[in-house]
């Protein structure tokens, strides 16, 4: 299920509205020409974190883009194809990366104001488990607001503050998606 990933191209950087991070995005198309974007908000101080984000091209302008589904039957290859991108193009450049997302609540636990343990977290902490080894990376998971963090161990191992930082750059790129 997760072992097809689409190809995918880099389309460039931005800057963060408040300039504490920069957002490297690319994008790929499914089997059902979609668009997908992918973003990863890199945070450098005080050490690298990557938030990572994406969406269908086509709920971009939406509030709620995080939460819209694609219903295209491919959710196992747009995360393979995620996980290309961290990998290969960000943990490539730069091997002390962290990363850190939240499950964003589909649009039922949306309607029911359900932000904890969504079902897409459930998911994304399954393969993130299988993903990112132990060896090199410590998991730290927080079902209260769906949160997961994948802390670099030859990096982290020794910065006890290492989770707080992340949380902080989730809060600069997610203010209105938990009550922080």
């Amino acid at each position: 299920m997760f072992d097809h990933a689409y190809s995918y191209k880099f389309v460039g950087k931005e800057k963060g509205e408040d300039g504490s991070y920069v957002a490297h995005l690319f994008r790929f198309k499914t089997r059902q020409n979609r668009t997908i974007i992918f973003r990863a908000e890199v945070f450098d101080n005080p050490h690298p974190i990557v938030v990572v984000k994406f969406f269908d091209k086509a709920h971009r302008l939406s509030e709620k883009r995080f939460s819209l589904l694609t219903n295209t039957g491919g959710f196992g290859s747009i995360v393979a194809t995620c996980i290309n991108i961290m990998f290969k193009d960000l943990v490539g450049s730069n091997p002390y990366l962290s990363f850190a997302f939240m499950g964003a609540p589909k649009p039922k636990e949306l309607a029911q104001k359900r932000l904890h343990n969504t079902q897409r977290f459930r998911l994304y902490a399954l393969l993130m488990k299988r993903k990112f080894t132990p060896l090199h990376y410590q998991h730290a998971i927080m079902e209260t607001y769906s949160c997961y963090l994948i802390l670099n161990r030859d990096y982290c191992e020794d910065k006890p503050a290492a989770v707080e930082e992340m949380l902080e750059a989730l809060k600069k790129t997610y203010p209105n998606e938990a009550k922080w």
